[in-house]
């Protein structure tokens, strides 16, 4: 998903004393162990509707071996999005491009190295992944429940395997004992369709200035800084841009972002920092953590997420903009189209984005 204006795309606790940590073996799988006389109506996960069996969804990655476990149906399905104007994609045989899976990007020679770096990349992970291990939905902490008496930590870690959006990074024999292990050990990261970059749009903007010249199609460059023009709208007097550029004559908004913009994409580097897929590196590197991962209408983003007033930058559709939470927003209740402005307050430039952001699905919500 390229982000500007011309194209669019989760208390401590203490253990009880009774209870058996959850262990990851060497293999790479895990094991949910609780002794205590309550847990056995407990190791069934509930879902929404009883009248469906649980499917337990979960990506971890093991340390140890560098093996990233992932559910089936993330590894058969086809992706979103993700079509032969992808580079990637047109690596793989004619016949298998129109409907791209992780599984085949995975398993072809031509694509399986690019893939596991983006994979890498998106998911944020600490290390290299050597493998991908497809796993069955229902293999793991596939049990019914009647709900009751969960447990922090069994929230906590059912929190972390019933999401696509949240990677369990764990070390051989690594136990958990509290639900704030479980969290510390858990992190959010991209969707396989914001991972997998798009073609490089920025070409030949290398040395140019970004305010008044435009791309082939008489498009300004401008246009495609809302990630660059975000950062910048938060960074306070621009002492990152300055230090970041090794620029201190930095006066104004444009002067950062036309620094910015030199700084990632020149003749030596061609950070796409347009492309969603760069924006786990860009934004790790300004200090920002991936707070939630939709996507959302900005409506129901209270029914998903919390929260806190403060400033954030949200990734929505087609744009990147800093966004001003102006006061805590409590997960559970939806907010109807006359509170928004009460709660939200957006930051675009409007000679890079004049379209309405309250209307556009929120993707990705980062935050210091």
């Amino acid at each position: 998903m390229h982000t500007h204006s011309h194209k669019s795309s989760e208390n401590k606790s203490q253990a009880a004393a009774n209870a058996s940590p959850v262990q990851q073996k060497e293999q790479g799988s895990f094991q949910f162990v609780d002794n205590r006389p309550e847990a056995a109506a407990q190791l069934k996960l509930k879902e929404a509707k009883a009248s469906n069996p649980s499917v337990v969804q979960k990506l971890a990655f093991s340390k140890s071996n560098k093996d990233l476990s992932v559910p089936q149906d993330y590894y058969d399905k086809t992706i979103p999005g993700i079509t032969p104007k992808h580079p990637i994609v047109s690596k793989l045989p004619q016949d298998s491009q129109s409907s791209v899976s992780v599984k085949k990007l995975y398993e072809s020679q031509q694509t399986k190295a690019a893939f596991l770096n983006m994979a890498k990349q998106g998911l944020m992970l600490s290390d290299t992944i050597n493998t991908i291990s497809p796993k069955s939905n229902s293999s793991e902490l596939n049990q019914a429940t009647n709900g009751s008496n969960d447990g922090e930590i069994r929230n906590a870690l059912k929190d972390s395997f019933l999401s696509y959006r949240k990677v369990l990074e764990v070390n051989s024999g690594q136990s958990f004992y509290t639900s704030d292990g479980v969290q510390s050990a858990s992190h959010l990261g991209l969707l396989p369709s914001d991972y997998i970059p798009e073609a490089d749009d920025l070409v030949g903007s290398e040395g140019k200035n970004i305010r008044t010249q435009k791309d082939t199609q008489q498009r300004p460059w401008w246009g495609y800084a809302c990630r660059l023009i975000a950062l910048a709208k938060c960074d306070t007097s621009f002492t990152k841009t300055k230090a970041l550029t090794s620029t201190q004559q930095i006066a104004n908004l444009k002067a950062a972002v036309q620094a910015l913009h030199d700084h990632y994409y020149n003749t030596s580097s061609k950070v796409m920092y347009d492309d969603s897929s760069s924006s786990t590196s860009i934004y790790k590197d300004w200090g920002y953590n991936l707070k939630f991962v939709g996507p959302s209408s900005l409506n129901n983003l209270p029914l998903k997420t919390g929260l806190s007033s403060g400033e954030y930058i949200f990734d929505i559709t087609g744009h990147s903009v800093r966004v001003t939470v102006n006061k805590d927003i409590t997960k559970g209740t939806a907010l109807t189209d006359d509170k928004l402005d009460e709660y939200f307050t957006f930051d675009s430039d409007h000679e890079n984005y004049s379209d309405d952001e309250k209307t556009k699905k929120v993707h990705y919500i980062w935050s210091k």
